[in-house]
């Protein structure tokens, strides 16, 4: 019992810093399976290989396979009681005073401080970010290499826009990258998952973010091809209110048009500043918007900044301040073109690579009227990256 207090106690900072989610049973089950392995399972692994070798008796073996298979039985029924437990990172300090707290409770001194050491452990409950004002703004674009990723906030709401790609080798950007974003921002459920296409790099982490967070409503171009996530069709002209924040459907077109064509672009406008999330469409799609009022000062450039999009009525009727290229390093389609990247220059739009900076977000508020908050390279930076 004590030993596993220790390892319960001591353990949550690390998996708080670490981005991990911790087990609130496992010190029951714990208490259960050390003695099943130690005092059972073990003795009859190695006694049964002596008499496996020696004696040609594969019984004990036989045994510890039974009191394995049992274990795991009831570790699946265990896991169904109570989900992991997911954090927000609660900012240095926070983190610093609990680890305290947890390592004065795994001392000697426990009996002494017990009362404040618990008293620290407060901390680590406590997300260093706060939500935006009422109808302010947070959008931060996630890296996720050849792919697109961004969280949008309001007040009391979360829309995610794309969820990056599943790859062949089976790395899920959906797993690695964006759900742990999203636990490391304090999102505790999805209220609309936005996906632009179907394509892999921008619906394939879909699955693996539905499986770990609650998500309200899931809105997609190629909602035919995204029928196992329940997508409905982006339909041009939708639009919804978020605490002072407007969303609208601006485009999506309709099949037989190109995959790209059929992008859900969407504008995110709120009294501070407005974003323009475009998908992958291509430049056919940017002409048959420009009758709309397109002025946003964010916009992701559409199709990663491939040399097909971007251009120039449509970069002047957004009028972006900014232009982030979500693309992967040394992307194999050369993303972003080097002309297309002149053109926003041209047209006084900043460019921001998530290949460079890593992460990015943007506050549209009173105190930071679309300011570039922080790129994740300055905030964890590496001998490395010089």
């Amino acid at each position: 019992g004590r030993a596993q207090w220790v390892i319960f106690v001591g353990l949550w900072p690390w998996l708080l810093l670490w981005g991990m989610p911790g087990s609130v049973t496992a010190p029951v089950v714990n208490l259960l399976a050390i003695p099943w392995v130690s005092l059972l399972v073990v003795p009859a692994a190695l006694l049964g290989t002596l008499a496996e070798l020696y004696a040609d008796f594969p019984g004990l073996l036989h045994l510890a396979a039974y009191a394995l298979n049992g274990l795991f039985g009831l570790l699946e029924q265990a896991a169904q009681w109570r989900e992991p437990v997911s954090l927000a990172f609660p900012g240095w300090l926070n983190w610093c005073i609990g680890t305290i707290g947890a390592l004065i409770l795994v001392s000697p001194l426990s009996g002494l401080l017990r009362v404040p050491a618990i008293a620290c452990l407060v901390a680590l409950f406590i997300p260093a970010d706060r939500p935006p004002e009422h109808g302010a703004l947070r959008v931060t674009v996630l890296d996720v290499g050849q792919g697109l990723s961004v969280l949008v906030q309001t007040r009391s709401r979360a829309l995610l826009y794309d969820t990056g790609a599943r790859l062949r080798s089976g790395f899920d950007l959906g797993e690695a990258v964006v759900a742990p974003a999203l636990r490391a921002l304090n999102v505790e459920q999805i209220d609309t998952l936005v996906l632009s296409h179907a394509d892999n790099d921008h619906a394939g982490g879909a699955g693996a973010v539905v499986e770990r967070f609650p998500v309200d409503r899931v809105l997609s171009g190629q909602a035919s091809e995204l029928t196992a996530l329940r997508a409905e069709p982006c339909e041009a002209g939708e639009r919804w209110d978020w605490d002072g924040v407007d969303f609208r459907v601006v485009y999506s077109a309709p099949p037989p048009a190109p995959a790209n064509e059929q992008s859900c672009v969407l504008l995110i406008s709120s009294p501070y500043g407005a974003v323009l999330l475009p998908g992958d469409l291509g430049v056919r799609g940017e002409y048959q918007m420009l009758d709309e009022s397109l002025a946003a000062d964010l916009l992701l450039a559409p199709h990663h900044g491939s040399r097909t999009s971007s251009s120039y009525a449509f970069i002047r009727a957004v009028g972006p301040r900014w232009v982030v290229f979500s693309s992967a390093h040394h992307s194999p389609f050369g993303h972003p073109h080097p002309k297309v990247v002149e053109r926003y220059r041209e047209l006084h739009a900043e460019p921001v690579y998530t290949a460079r900076s890593g992460a990015l977000e943007f506050e549209f508020g009173p105190s930071r009227a679309g300011g570039l908050s922080w790129r994740w390279r300055d905030e964890s930076r590496r001998f490395w990256h010089e």
